[in-house]
């Protein structure tokens, strides 16, 4: 409220002020922290009204895959260390926040070829044992199985994907 006063008069003018919050948004720590492996990364936040997502991974030597402007998104860290994530948003008012969390990247010690215990040209009617790669807990091959080995009698192409005890997948 203004009020002016003189001798023989008094002015009152009054505005109502609306002042708006800035956006509530955390970041969770991800589930895994795993390098060379895309981890999620969550906006996290119960308001409706945010209209900028920023995110920095804190990763310049992922290049432009170091920034995201999406609420729900994945980064790859080619690198095990220390990186500062940080979300910037921008909500309907206009007002911002910027939220960091610091993450630590783990090294992902998985890797190898699958093997078979046929190296000779397979005939038909013969049967392949292919065996994932080693230090996983848990696999899925392009066939839907989720054994460490499968048997095979086709020609084809094989992929696994071995994740370990960590989380880390390969």
């Amino acid at each position: 409220t203004l009020e002016i006063a003189t001798a023989t008069c008094i002015s009152r003018y009054t505005q109502e002020v609306t002042v708006y919050p800035r956006p509530d948004v955390t970041i969770p720590q991800p589930d895994v922290n795993c390098a060379s492996t895309a981890i999620q990364f969550l906006g996290s936040t119960t308001e409706t009204n945010i209209v900028k997502w920023a995110w920095d991974f804190g990763d310049p030597s992922s290049g432009d895959q170091n920034e995201s402007t999406v609420q729900l998104t994945y980064h790859q860290f080619v690198n095990p260390g220390s990186y500062v994530v940080t979300l910037s948003t921008i909500n309907i008012y206009g007002c911002d926040n910027t939220v960091s969390v610091n993450i630590t990247i783990e090294p992902n010690d998985l890797n190898g070829q699958i093997a078979s215990d046929n190296l000779n040209p397979m005939c038909e009617g013969e049967t392949a044992v292919l065996s994932a790669p080693a230090g996983g807990i848990s696999w899925e091959w392009t066939t839907g199985e989720t054994t460490e080995n499968i048997s095979v009698t086709d020609a084809d192409v094989y992929g696994v994907t071995v994740t370990d005890i960590d989380g880390c997948t390969y």
